[in-house]
């Protein structure tokens, strides 16, 4: 056999192979959709009858849309009050009275622009990831201040003040790790984080 003839079969082989892998690959893929197909379809039906089954058992008890809405505040508002206290007990930050801001941890209520009423019960957020309007807003507020941060926006009430316990030698950057632990108490995902610019001074609730 001459040397083009085996260089030839050597080319065959090597497409055939490549075919082989690609029709491997698609087998798969197609195995992998329909896998994740079926295990987004189980979570469905979980939830869907986790749901039914928690109506069932509001309908049992005469559990009123409105009793359950407050029984669920109620829990996220523990929560947030937990995490403060969480923070408050590893020494992450202490009682202040004045709002700092580069250093603060606030708890805020939002209200309305009249602020006649309570939009939101509580948020909790650190002041340095806030933006400079925030700042230059609250900086200096102590709890019980009314502010206005944007006009025509909900007010925000400052409830509570807290200085972050920043590390005895001078940094630039936030003590490791305690950036990540005052972001992870404040309410965003949850009860709601910093003032929204859709309220005035955005508060938590």
């Amino acid at each position: 056999m001459s040397n083009q003839n085996q260089q030839q079969q050597k080319k065959a082989l090597t497409a055939s192979q490549r075919l082989d892998g690609l029709e491997a690959a698609q087998h798969l893929l197609d195995r992998t959709v329909s896998e994740n197909a079926a295990t987004v379809e189980g979570v469905v039906k979980a939830i869907t009858l986790l749901s039914t089954k928690l109506e069932a058992t509001r309908r049992i008890l005469g559990v009123s849309d409105e009793s359950l809405a407050a029984m669920i505040q109620t829990l996220d508002l523990e929560d947030l009050k937990d995490r403060i206290d969480d923070l408050l007990k590893k020494g992450v930050i202490v009682p202040s009275e004045e709002v700092q801001a580069a250093t603060s941890f606030l708890v805020i209520r939002e209200l309305d622009p009249e602020g006649k009423e309570v939009i939101h019960q509580r948020k909790q957020f650190p002041m340095f990831n806030q933006d400079a309007e925030v700042k230059k807003a609250l900086a200096g507020k102590k709890a019980g201040d009314i502010v206005k941060i944007y006009e025509g926006k909900n007010l925000v009430e400052i409830v509570e003040v807290y200085e972050v316990v920043l590390p005895k030698k001078p940094s630039a950057q936030k003590p490791e790790g305690e950036g990540e632990k005052l972001e992870a108490a404040s309410d965003e995902g949850s009860a709601e984080s910093e003032p929204s610019k859709e309220a005035a001074p955005e508060a938590t609730a």
